[in-house]
């Protein structure tokens, strides 16, 4: 390997160096394949009506949207989970919940895009945001704070009622090879550390905090 080559991949690593959260990467140029998640549950007409919109590469964070969305099913609202980019109209629903995994220290563009064309809608309801991470599997309070960061850029353009920081997955079978190998060299764990019994208790809570 001669020094360019040399000092190419250097900065590749080191560009992984800031992906400590779950399931992407910068040099990752393979999209893995994901099954689309959608579901809806019908309430009364009187019920509110709350959208689940989710962003995801590997399929984890949408398994975690297809969750809350049945906790808030149980709960007595009429959720509906759908990919962010496919929503176009915001006006058949009374309250929001948007979620995406960390992607190089922000959510991916899906979600955020999401928030900034629907912002106008999204400051006149009631709005939770979610993110999943690996940071917070075994975290500091450095890792805390540097999680609850990521979200600045939309709390800039609207105001939760409710942030969930919940713990991600890197299953590496769902990844470029590449990838894959990035995350092995900053000693990234993988596996699955979603806590279902957290992601619940969440949905309860941002069910009582909606107040819709």
């Amino acid at each position: 390997m001669n020094r360019r080559h040399f000092l190419l991949w250097g900065a590749g690593a080191i560009g992984a160096g800031a992906l400590s959260c779950a399931g992407l990467g910068i040099l990752a140029t393979r999209t893995p394949r994901v099954e689309r998640l959608e579901m809806h549950c019908e309430q009364e007409e009187t019920m509110p009506k709350v959208l689940v919109a989710y962003a995801t590469r590997a399929g984890t964070t949408g398994e975690v949207a297809e969750a809350i969305g049945s906790e808030l099913c149980a709960s007595g609202y009429a959720a509906e989970v759908l990919p962010a980019k496919e929503v176009r109209d915001l006006s058949p629903y009374d309250a929001v919940i948007v979620g995406s995994p960390i992607y190089v220290g922000k959510w991916m563009s899906d979600a955020a895009e999401f928030v900034t064309q629907h912002q106008a809608a999204l400051q006149n309801m009631p709005v939770a945001f979610f993110l999943t991470c690996l940071t917070i599997h075994d975290p500091t309070p450095e890792d805390r704070e540097t999680v609850a960061a990521y979200l600045q850029p939309q709390r800039e353009l609207v105001t939760p009622v409710a942030e969930g920081h919940l713990v991600g997955a890197f299953v590496p079978q769902q990844h470029s090879l590449l990838f894959r190998l990035m995350m092995r060299l900053m000693k990234s764990p993988s596996g699955d550390f979603r806590d279902w019994e957290a992601i619940r208790q969440w949905a309860q809570d941002v069910g009582q905090a909606l107040k819709v």
